[in-house]
């Protein structure tokens, strides 16, 4: 239990600090997470089965980026809060909280990048094939 009894006001600036720039991370990898799924292009697919396929792929992956993206606003929103500074213990628990979740939510983002790469090869090895066919 002593391990937690910190100087409350250098939690409160180290924890602001560490929210503010997990955020923007999130907002980085979101963003760029999206212009890359945006820049797909299927035209060159012809066969209906895989075009659907990496439909579904694409907008679970955009769903996903979506979700995570609003989860981590409203995360964010809940942690700056003034109203929870009366609360000395519930505020310290959030700000860590908020940390924790912020940080699995960046790793989470980053594991779809892996995802999005995933699909990317899959799509140029199918319009490969489809035109190696011809």
């Amino acid at each position: 239990i002593n391990i937690f009894i910190i100087k409350y006001s250098n939690v409160d600036i180290a924890t602001n600090n560490i929210l503010d720039v997990l955020f923007t991370v999130i907002g980085i990898l979101f963003s760029v997470g999206y212009s890359i799924i945006i820049g797909f292009s299927l035209r060159d697919i012809k066969n209906e089965k895989y075009i659907n396929r990496f439909k579904t792929n694409l907008n679970n992956i955009s769903i996903t980026l979506s979700v995570y993206f609003t989860t981590s606003i409203i995360i964010y929103m809940i942690s700056k809060l003034e109203i929870l500074k009366d609360f000395d213990n519930i505020y310290f628990f959030i700000k860590i909280y908020s940390t924790l979740i912020l940080s699995y939510i960046i790793l989470f983002l980053t594991y779809n990048f892996y995802i999005i790469q995933k699909t990317k090869l899959q799509i140029e090895e199918q319009i490969t094939k489809e035109i190696n066919i011809k």
